[in-house]
């Protein structure tokens, strides 16, 4: 089973993700790479540049901040199925949570470099995704940037 495979099999039904057709998903996941996190390590922190989104795969992450008082928002729950960093990675903008794994983690991560040439050549595709990835409640989708 390739990387696409394994995606389309996870994917929550209200994922924008599984409105892709076959080859938009396989073309999407050619170049993604896997990661694996150990319970308790941090993807990204509220700050860093947004120069990817990932798929988890496998395991829970939480998205979060922390107030000025020091206090802990938590923003979601991103299980299986659930995308990561698009938002900082299609507005350009700072990631706006710091993401840890809950228990260990597995994700495939698409880099800003292949990812804007698979929008470019998959523009209805592009425009699904964007269009959804702006007006979807966040915490319906399971999504953090």
């Amino acid at each position: 089973m390739g990387v696409a495979d394994s995606v389309r099999a996870r994917l929550p039904e209200q994922s924008v993700l599984k409105s892709l057709s076959d080859e938009e998903l396989n073309a999407l996941f050619a170049f993604g790479v896997t990661r694996r996190l150990g319970r308790g390590e941090v993807l990204f922190e509220r700050g860093d540049p947004g120069d990817s989104m990932m798929v988890v795969l496998n395991g829970t992450l939480k998205a979060a901040a922390t107030t000025a008082q020091g206090r802990e928002v938590v923003f979601d729950y991103i299980g299986p199925g659930g995308v990561v960093g698009e938002i900082a990675r299609l507005d350009g903008e700072p990631r706006t949570a710091r993401v840890v794994a809950m228990e260990p983690a597995e994700l495939v991560v698409l880099q800003r470099r292949f990812l804007m040439p698979w929008l470019d050549r998959h523009r209805g595709a592009a425009l699904r995704i964007t269009s959804f990835a702006a007006g979807a409640p966040r915490t319906a989708i399971g999504v953090a940037s």
